[in-house]
């Protein structure tokens, strides 16, 4: 129960670090996919991160449940396309995994940061190199693409930690106001 409340404060300290860090008023070109394409392109954007990492195994959602690309359970988030309204939304996921060794984290980071920077992606450091004080790694990046695509992907002494959203869209079943958007 205590690595649960553990694993939990750190996830919600990291995604909000992670989510927060340049999302004031982002704007994206609205896709109009529909939530089972979103759906896909989210759980292929994950095992891009993952085997991008070179950390196959171990990773959980929720309350430490195994990754399952079959049963994930994905959260509405909301996106602006400028239009104003706000019925544009995405869908966001968040996969936790124990903590590395120093060298395992930051080769991780620094291999996720390369497979994304060579798809042409824009990246940036929530918390880069020589951020902080102390001899651990600490590295938080963040993925940005033009349709609002983020993926952060982190590693601490805590755990290793990845958001990873689809694009924003305007499609009717995307819209994040509840009760339209079960997932």
């Amino acid at each position: 129960m205590r690595r649960a409340r553990l694993w939990g404060a750190m996830a919600a300290g990291l995604l909000t670090t992670g989510m927060l860090a340049g999302c004031a008023a982002q704007e994206s070109e609205p896709t109009g996919l529909d939530l089972a394409q979103s759906r896909e392109q989210a759980l292929e954007r994950t095992q891009f991160t993952i085997d991008a990492s070179g950390i196959p195994d171990g990773w959980v959602r929720g309350e430490l449940m195994d990754w399952d690309p079959a049963t994930a359970k994905f959260s509405p988030d909301w996106c602006s396309t400028g239009g104003g309204g706000g019925k544009s939304g995405r869908i966001q996921l968040t996969l936790n995994h124990p903590p590395l060794p120093d060298d395992e984290a930051e080769a991780a980071v620094g291999a996720v940061w390369k497979a994304w920077e060579d798809e042409g992606y824009e990246l940036s450091w929530v918390v880069g190199p020589g951020d902080v004080d102390g001899d651990r790694v600490d590295l938080d990046m963040r993925v940005d693409g033009p349709a609002g695509l983020v993926v952060g992907f982190a590693a601490t002494e805590f755990l290793v930690q990845m958001i990873v959203t689809s694009d924003c869209s305007d499609h009717p079943d995307m819209d994040p106001t509840p009760p339209k958007l079960r997932i």
